[in-house]
């Protein structure tokens, strides 16, 4: 069973029998700061302009199609490569190049960045950037950008694709946290994602902020930006809070399709563009825990979808798929199997999705139509390409790929 770290939040004004307290081990040099639910959102704050959920779906690539070698498997789980990455260590994350292959990035003593070719080797030189997390990476055609933290700051770091960095835009921190309106990174509720959609850097990642109220609330913020980095459109400022945990993607017209994790606002569990309820989940206690987790959001023409895992009327833990659309459809669950599902994560395949977790010791991985139902049955794979892997993303030609520790993993569509 996947666990978590709890951490207490809750808010004073509005949780019955809370006592108003942050605990929690502060992380780096950030200090231990009150921090509660918001069982409100100020008026006073400009929301920015709304997200159509039903807006088309995702392009079918804007990277020119490689030769990636002859491909004559016949299941998903003959279908799946592997390379290692050289040097990568601990979570590393991933995006698609438009020379066919990805970037990579991984934190250590600094953040790396390494191009990967079409056939996953690495190509050209490592790219090094100051900072102590990343929550991010992405590439345009010819920069790289990455979301990092530096203590209690978040930065966008543009650079070239030969690592001259050319821009940094720092989206919060460097601030006294006892002013009034303040934002910072904060240092218990930490996540977000980077994306590059051919014409804009968005963002997405928690906030914390002290409210008039002398507390210092968790929410998310969606943002973005132009291709110089320049700050460009804020969606909103304050989302889902608690965030527990974001993944975000974008449509063919550009448009983001953000999905949070909530623990207490608007509701405790999944919901698309910080209030369109996708799933419910009670187990949220609107103290920074909720039981489900999120499994991805894959933009299709039908509409947007989003996978999670959760035991909420389940017998456990189990993986689950929902279209959201002009509506939001019900949920798809993709198995009921005793052991508690893990890992999940989902992307566009061939006209439809593929979806994977892991479940007891097994990886799991199956085809998913633009409907929702399954093509063909569910297929075994290590789960260690899975355990602790980064978002699935869509290569040129349609692959899907992954990085997983030290490995980038590439799912041939050749079926």
């Amino acid at each position: 069973m996947q666990r978590h770290a709890l951490v207490v939040l809750c808010a004073l004004a509005s949780a019955p029998g809370c006592t108003g307290e942050l605990q929690g081990a502060p992380r780096g040099d950030a200090g231990s700061m009150d921090a509660h639910v918001d069982a409100f959102v100020d008026p006073t704050i400009d929301t920015g302009p709304r997200i159509d959920a039903s807006a088309p779906g995702i392009d079918a690539g804007h990277e020119t199609p490689i030769d990636a070698g002859p491909c004559s498997a016949t299941t998903l789980a003959g279908s799946i490569t592997t390379t290692s990455i050289p040097g990568a260590s601990g979570a590393t994350r991933a995006f698609p190049t438009s020379t066919g292959g990805a970037v990579v990035g991984w934190s250590g003593s600094g953040i790396t960045l390494q191009r990967l070719d079409g056939a996953g080797a690495a190509f050209g030189g490592a790219v090094a950037i100051t900072g102590d997390g990343l929550w991010g990476v992405a590439a345009s055609d010819d920069a790289y950008g990455a979301l990092v933290s530096r203590g209690d700051e978040l930065v966008l770091v543009l650079t070239t694709t030969t690592g001259t960095v050319t821009h940094e835009e720092r989206l919060m921190g460097a601030v006294p946290h006892d002013v009034t309106n303040n934002e910072w990174f904060g240092d218990l509720l930490r996540q977000g994602r980077l994306d590059w959609t051919g014409t804009r850097w968005l963002t997405y990642s928690t906030v914390q902020r002290l409210w008039p109220d002398g507390i210092a609330h968790y929410g998310d913020t969606l943002r973005a930006f132009t291709p110089a980095g320049a700050p460009d459109t804020t969606y909103w400022g304050w989302g889902c809070s608690h965030s527990i945990d974001v993944r975000l993607s974008h449509d063919a017209s550009g448009q983001p399709t953000p999905v949070c994790s909530a623990d207490c606002y608007p509701g405790k569990g999944v919901f698309y563009a910080h209030d369109t309820q996708v799933f419910l989940d009670p187990s949220g206690n609107c103290m920074g825990y909720v039981a489900q987790h999120l499994g991805g959001v894959a933009p299709l023409p039908s509409g947007n979808w989003v996978g999670w895992t959760s035991a909420e009327g389940r017998g456990s833990q189990d993986p689950a798929v929902a279209l959201v659309g002009a509506s939001v459809g019900a949920p798809i669950w993709l198995s009921s199997d005793a052991a508690d599902a893990s890992d999940m994560h989902l992307a566009p395949f061939e006209g439809g999705l593929v979806a994977a977790w892991v479940e007891g010791s097994s990886g799991h991985i199956v085809r998913l139509d633009a409907a929702g139902a399954m093509v063909g049955s569910i297929e075994s794979i290590d789960a260690g390409l899975l355990s602790g892997a980064d978002d699935f993303l869509v290569l040129s030609g349609g692959d899907v790929g992954w990085a997983v520790g030290s490995r980038f993993a590439r799912l041939r569509a050749c079926m």
